[in-house]
């Protein structure tokens, strides 16, 4: 019973510490594709070696002694391993830095890293199949019980790990947790005290009679097995990405579905007959499922968005809505992986063998099922998505299992199997072309119901009209679409980038594109020769725009995704041809990688990235990366981070704000669209200085077309907090925030949650009055902005006739509210609008207008209580608790 105990434990720490890996080696090598694969690639190489290499070198061993020491140590010098891994990793993480971005170097470093542990874990499975089984009859069923257990140890590794350890403790804690499980799993093996006995299995042979299939065909089952399952996993990754987002529950759903279903597939294999009828009928059901399984994936972002509709965006309805949906995931994918899961203990049966190649038999059937996995996750997974969609993938694994289904049969020569199979593949001919509309925009998003949202439910919408689909392309990192639409004046573009909008040519988007580059030009005290880096290129809007102000030298972008970086193209007219740009060099790389790796220095650094919810970001907030970013920037340097105001809270923006504000001397927050904002970070102070010094008539035109900027006090009139009150806010709220960094990463999960209650937020109704007033008194006072603004535009009548920007809205909304607080005769509008302009630090305290208002209150017969609350609270804001006070007696 023990044992069986720590087959299922070691399955737990070994999938733990794949996602350890995983998400510690993308800092090391970042989250491109690329790099993911050769993670990947490296773990499944060392996995297949060590069945291979353990299933022949306990062929050799028949002494239980031997076998249950050998193995003992194997799983000590594991859990060793597991517990200096973090300190490993800082060491090899300070030394790889001094090498250049070569893929040669990345493949050395990360067999370093993983070589010896994956080696070391391939001896499980050959080694348990070797000493457990007791009869020759016995050791298939065995066999299939010893991987099914192991299979659902590794299925609650995936789920302590991801919702437990890695976001409450951190990836330390856990690789020391994970460390001592295998120490007291190599401790118990050590502890057996069957020390002499040698291994005698009995011949008795089984009550049914298994018939030979040749061992090419049965290993060939095996690896194809592997192929299909793990292609189908990261295809399912990509599936559920465009139906739900790609956010933090997306990763371990889909895994944790696909280990359970092997499991539970191995575990109901453990005593049934495994002959030929067994096999075939388990490989027509594997193919009758999956081919239900491709004909249903267009229609689950529609029924994934029905869902989510019905269900509401309530606090208590977080919870039950993702149970809700992992049950509804574990319908539509796990019958297609628990047949996977019988296929090997199935093959396992029907391999010959004498009762001392249990082991070896076992190790070399896992060693083809591997290798099947490393081709599947490289090549399928990775490599054939620059040449193919994920659809035309799909296909292209139910033709393999259809042809292992057709060869099974003839030899089998269980020919009636056809009248099974011909009508399933006529269907998939039939029906298999995708209708992928609803992988354009992500359904999910909708916060109410749409006029498709119409009872019917095998349907694939687009969410919204579209007149023009130009684009729908998947990649190894993501899929990405463009589409127009077009009014009768104009024609808008938007890039989608796995359903999610990551920029368009709406005046609404392109204002925090231009803004979050531009911003940091005109602020910068530098008046030649800037040297910019972007954060992602996306549309290519915001290095595009950069490029064409007079004092920008160089820019250099580093984005993700090769795709994202062809289909810039498509924006050619609005980001001013950013591909074929002079000053501009592109990189395909993951932005932390390429500014570690770099050694020049940056005047200006901008990160428009998405939304934190979205699963790479969390690793562009942590105080590694605004170090690196430091590292990177010249003295007087200014750094730009997008903010996001809509499906957050208060909680993650002041933890963000926090994280920066550790990082750097002063930052301020601009408002640069409706809940957008951008944080702006320098180790000097940040001055606006006079704009005509940065901007030429040229730019200025190109800037006034698109934002309608012409004075520098319209760029201050974008700005909301200073340093002053963000840190006022954060020492206020400094209970409710949390600690996120790239060793305990807490953002994504808590910014999952953010996005499903659909708040927005409002930065400046976190301080009160009073205390904002008190802390602006040491700040720059803005009591020229109006003055300064009112004669430039009287002077130029023809900007700002329309209110087509931000920036217009903002002065023609800014200019009322000052004409009616200087004409209004009216006290409590006066107050009203006073209030207003005190709080923006707009005009400075008008003590003697307060008690002019007080005298006619006092002197009037009918007291306004409005009118005398509204004073109250100017005088105690204003820090005036005496006069409040005595106007309270006087009444």
């Amino acid at each position: 019973m023990l044992t069986y105990l720590a087959i299922f434990l070691t399955g737990l720490t070994a999938l733990t510490y794949q996602v350890l890996w995983q998400k510690q080696l993308s800092l090391l090598l970042g989250s491109e594709s690329q790099s993911l694969a050769l993670i990947t690639g490296i773990f499944l190489s060392g996995l297949s070696l060590g069945y291979y290499f353990w299933g022949n070198w306990i062929a050799k061993n028949n002494k239980k002694n031997i076998i249950y020491q050998s193995y003992g140590y194997i799983e000590l010098v594991i859990g060793l391993y597991a517990i200096l891994y973090p300190y490993f990793f800082n060491f090899i993480l300070n030394i790889h830095s001094n090498y250049p971005n070569s893929f040669g170097i990345n493949i050395i470093f990360t067999s370093l890293m993983l070589g010896l542990p994956t080696f070391l874990m391939g001896a499980t499975l050959p080694f348990m199949t070797k000493v457990i089984p007791i009869t020759k009859s016995s050791v298939s069923s065995i066999h299939a019980k010893i991987y099914g257990l192991n299979t659902l140890g590794s299925f609650a590794g995936v789920i302590l790990a991801l919702y437990y350890l890695i976001p409450i403790n951190g990836n330390k804690f856990t690789f020391i947790l994970m460390g001592i499980i295998n120490l007291v799993i190599g401790c118990y093996f050590l502890s057996l005290k069957d020390l002499n006995k040698t291994l005698s299995h009995s011949t008795k042979q089984s009550h049914h009679k298994i018939e030979a299939l040749p061992k090419n065909l049965i290993l060939s089952m095996s690896l194809i097995t592997g192929l299909v399952s793990i292609g189908l996993e990261i295809i399912l990754f990509r599936i559920v990405t465009l139906s739900m987002g790609s956010n933090y529950h997306v990763y371990p759903f889909i895994l944790s579905i696909i280990i359970l279903g092997l499991g539970i597939g191995s575990l109901s294999s453990f005593n049934n007959k495994n002959n030929y009828l067994s096999i075939l009928t388990n490989w027509i059901f594997l193919l009758i499922f999956l081919v239900l399984l491709y004909l249903s994936m267009p229609y689950w972002s529609y029924w994934i968005s029905i869902l989510r509709l019905n269900w509401g965006t309530a606090q208590d309805s977080y919870f039950l809505y993702y149970l809700l949906l992992y049950l509804c995931l574990c319908v539509l994918i796990l019958p297609s992986a628990i047949f996977f899961g019988r296929i090997l203990p199935q093959c396992f049966s029907l391999l010959q063998k004498e009762a001392k190649d249990f082991g070896k038999e076992a190790g070399l059937l896992y060693f083809s099922n591997t290798i099947g996995t490393l081709i599947g996750a490289t090549i399928f997974g990775f490599a054939l998505l620059y040449l193919i969609n994920i659809d035309t993938i799909l296909i292209i694994f139910l033709i393999l299992i259809a042809i292992i289904t057709i060869i099974i049969i003839l030899r089998t020569r269980k020919y009636n199997a056809f009248l099974i199979i011909t009508p399933l593949l006529i269907l998939l001919v039939w029906q298999g072309n995708w209708d992928r509309s609803s992988h354009i925009i992500g359904l999910y998003r909708a916060n109410n119901k749409q006029s498709y949202h119409d009872g019917k439910i095998f349907k694939t919408p687009m969410g919204r009209k579209i007149t023009g689909t130009k684009l729908l392309k998947d990649g190894p990192n993501a899929t990405v679409s463009i589409t127009e639409f077009k009014t009768k004046k104009s024609t808008h573009k938007s890039m989608m980038v796995n359903a999610r909008t990551e920029g368009s040519s709406y005046i609404g988007d392109l204002q925090p594109q231009i803004l979050i580059g531009l911003l940091p030009y005109v602020y910068h005290p530098k008046t030649q020769d800037l040297n910019a880096f972007v954060v992602g290129l996306a549309t290519g809007i915001t290095p595009g725009f950069l490029s064409q102000l007079p004092l920008i030298n160089t820019i250099d972008v580093a984005e993700i995704s090769d795709l994202v970086i062809k289909t810039a193209a498509y924006f050619k007219n609005e980001n001013f041809d950013v591909l074929n740009n002079p000053k501009v060099f592109i990189k395909a790389l993951d932005a932390a990688r390429f500014l570690i790796l770099s050694d020049k220095k940056y005047d200006l650094i901008v990160s428009h990235t998405s939304t934190h919810w979205v699963s790479g970001i969390e690793n562009l907030i942590t105080p590694q990366f605004y170090q690196t970013v430091n590292d990177r920037l010249t003295p007087d340097g200014i750094f730009t981070q997008w903010l996001q105001g809509y499906e957050t809270n208060s909680q993650i923006a002041l933890s963000v704000l926090k994280i920066v504000g550790d990082q750097f001397k002063y930052y301020k927050v601009f408002e640069v669209g409706s809940n957008e904002m951008v944080i702006m970070a320098s180790n000097t102070k940040l001055n606006i200085p006079d704009i005509s010094k940065k901007i030429t008539n040229q730019s200025l035109l190109k800037i006034s077309n698109k934002l309608n900027l012409y004075h520098f006090s319209q760029f201050e009139m974008l700005e909301i907090l200073d340093k002053t009150i963000i840190d006022h806010i954060i020492a206020k709220n400094q209970k409710n925030l949390f600690e996120h960094h790239a060793f305990k990463s807490k953002l994504q999960k808590r910014a999952t949650k953010a996005e499903f209650l659909k708040k927005n937020i409002n930065l400046e109704t976190l301080i009160d009055n009073k205390n904002r007033r008190r802390l602006q008194q040491k700040l720059t006072k803005r009591h020229l902005i109006h003055d300064n603004l009112y004669s430039f535009f009287i002077e130029n009548p023809q900007h700002c006739r329309k209110l087509n920007s931000m920036a217009c809205q903002n002065w023609f909304g800014f200019n009322n509210i000052f004409q009616k607080f200087n004409t209004t005769e009216n006290d409590l509008e006066y107050l009203k609008i006073y209030s207003i302009l005190r709080n923006r630090n707009y005009i400075p305290l008008q003590k003697e207008e307060l008690i002019k208002i007080e005298n006619k209150i006092l002197t009037s017969e009918n007291k306004d209580a409005k009118l005398i609350k509204l004073l109250v609270n100017e005088y105690r804001y204003e820090n005036l608790d005496k006069l409040a006070n005595e106007f309270l007696e006087k009444l």
